[in-house]
C-alpha cells in the first residue's frame, strides 16, 4: 500500500529537480553571456537573443511579464517567471499525454499561458490610473509654478521638473511644442494625446487664462478640480478596500477548491478514474477549473483600480 504513494514522492522530487537544473541553466547561461559582453568576448544581438521568449507565440507573454516587473523595478525575475510558466506548462502537457488524454494535453498548457498572460495584464498598473491618482500633485504643482510666472511654456517646463512618469514627459514634450506653435493648439494636442476627461477639464481651465481670465480664478478653479480628484481617487480606493476582505475570502475558498481537487487525483484512484476515464468526468474536471480560473479573474478586477472603459 505504501509503494505506490512512495514511487510518486518519487517522481514528484525528481520532477522539481529537473525543472529546478533547468531554471538553474538558464539563469547560469544568461549571467555567463553578460559577463562575455561586459569583456567584450561576444556581441549580442537583440534580434536573436533569448530566442525563446521572443518567438511570435511566446513573445506578448514575455511583455507584459516584463512589463509587470519593470513598474516594480524588479526586472531581474522577468526570465525565471517566464521559464516558470512555460516549464509548467510543459509539465502540464507531458502529464496528460501520460493519462492518455490529449484534449487536456492541448488545451491545460494553452489555458496556463493565456491565464498568464491575462494575470499579469490584470496586474500591470494603467497609464490612465496612473495619471488620475498623480494629476492632484500635478495640479497643485503647477498653482505654485503659475503664482511665479504667467507665461504657460515656463509654467509647464518648470512643472515637468518637480513631478514623476508618466506626465512628466508629456509636460515635457508639451513645453516644447510651446516653443514652436501656437499655445492653444499645443494643450489640446496634449489633452487629445492623454485623452482623460481630468486633463481636458485641467486644459480647459487654463486656456481662460488666454481668453483674459484672471489669473486668480484660474488659480481657484485648479484648486477645485483638484479638490475634486482627491475626492474621487479617495473613493477609489475606499471601494478596493471595501471589496478586499470579500476577495481574500474568494481566494481561500479557491485554494482549497484547487488543492482538493489535487489530492482527489492524485490520491484517490476512483477520482482519477472519474476525471480522467469518462466523457462526464472530463467535463466535469473542466468545468471546475474554468469556475477557478474566472473566480481569479473576478478576484483581480475586483481589487484593480483600472478604469472601467
Amino acid at each position: 500500500m505504501i509503494t505506490p504513494y512512495i514511487s510518486l514522492l518519487s517522481d514528484i522530487a525528481l520532477g522539481a529537480v529537473i525543472i529546478f537544473l533547468v531554471i538553474a541553466f538558464f539563469d547560469v547561461y544568461g549571467a555567463y553571456q553578460k559577463e562575455r559582453q561586459l569583456y567584450g568576448l561576444v556581441v549580442m544581438n537583440k534580434h536573436k537573443k533569448d530566442i525563446i521568449r521572443n518567438t511570435k507565440v511566446l513573445k506578448q507573454l514575455n511583455i507584459v511579464i516584463t512589463r509587470f516587473y519593470k513598474e516594480r523595478k524588479k526586472e531581474q525575475f522577468t526570465a525565471l517567471t517566464f521559464y516558470v510558466i512555460l516549464l509548467g506548462s510543459v509539465a502540464l502537457f507531458l502529464y496528460f499525454i501520460f493519462m492518455k488524454q490529449l484534449l487536456l494535453a492541448i488545451l491545460a498548457p494553452l489555458t496556463v499561458l493565456w491565464l498568464s498572460k491575462k494575470v499579469f495584464s490584470l496586474l500591470s498598473a494603467d497609464e490612465n490610473s496612473k495619471i488620475d491618482e498623480q494629476l492632484p500633485h500635478v495640479i497643485d504643482t503647477i498653482i505654485k509654478v503659475f503664482s511665479r510666472y504667467g507665461d504657460l511654456k515656463s509654467v509647464f517646463y518648470e512643472t515637468s521638473q518637480s513631478i514623476d512618469e508618466p506626465m512628466k514627459g508629456y509636460m515635457e514634450s508639451l513645453a516644447r511644442k510651446m516653443l514652436s506653435s501656437d499655445h492653444e493648439e499645443a494643450l489640446m494636442e496634449f489633452a487629445d494625446e492623454l485623452d482623460n476627461i481630468w486633463v481636458y477639464s485641467m486644459v480647459f481651465i487654463i486656456l481662460s487664462y488666454r481668453e483674459e481670465t484672471k489669473k486668480e480664478e484660474v488659480i481657484l478653479n485648479l484648486k477645485h478640480l483638484s479638490s475634486i480628484l482627491e475626492k474621487e481617487n479617495g473613493l477609489k480606493n475606499t471601494s478596493v478596500t471595501d471589496k478586499r476582505y470579500g476577495v481574500v475570502l474568494n481566494y481561500v475558498i479557491m485554494v482549497f477548491a484547487l488543492l482538493g481537487s489535487i489530492a482527489n487525483i492524485v490520491f484517490n484512484p476512483a477520482g482519477k478514474e472519474f476525471f480522467f476515464g469518462s466523457i462526464g468526468g472530463i467535463f466535469t474536471f473542466i468545468i471546475g477549473y474554468a469556475s477557478l480560473i474566472i473566480t481569479l479573474l473576478i478576484n483581480i478586477k475586483l481589487t484593480s483600480k483600472k478604469r472601467k472603459e
